[in-house]
């Protein structure tokens, strides 16, 4: 299972790295707003994917800001893209909601700092 989560994290961030310099590029050369907007948010959370990769499996806390903020990246830029390149959103309400996960992820992230680690 460790070994299934920190390949999950790997994954995100390679494809967020990516995805956040594909953004920063596109963002570039036409009138992509969002794009500009969320590239910087990709490439930030992909380093971090990285550190969830690593700390996953000395903490379930850490386990599970890293499933949050992850869940919470896929919605907000996920609907942020899908505006700016059709025009339609992801679902209604898919970035605050993303976005809020991500708030969370971030706090559990800072909590996992009292919480002891599992064994």
């Amino acid at each position: 299972m460790a070994a299934d989560i920190e390949r999950l994290f790997l994954f995100f961030a390679g494809a967020s790295g990516a995805i956040a310099m594909t953004s920063y590029a596109a963002s570039a050369h036409g009138d992509h707003a969002f794009l500009g907007v969320v590239a910087p948010i990709l490439l930030g959370h992909a380093a971090a994917f990285i550190g969830f990769a690593v700390l996953s499996a000395r903490s379930r806390a850490v386990y599970w800001a890293g499933i949050l903020v992850l869940i919470g990246l896929v919605l907000f830029a996920g609907d942020l893209i899908l505006r700016d390149l059709t025009g339609n959103k992801l679902f209604a309400m898919a970035a605050p909601v993303g976005g809020t996960l991500m708030i969370g992820g971030w706090l559990m992230t800072a909590l996992s700092a009292f919480i002891s680690a599992k064994k």
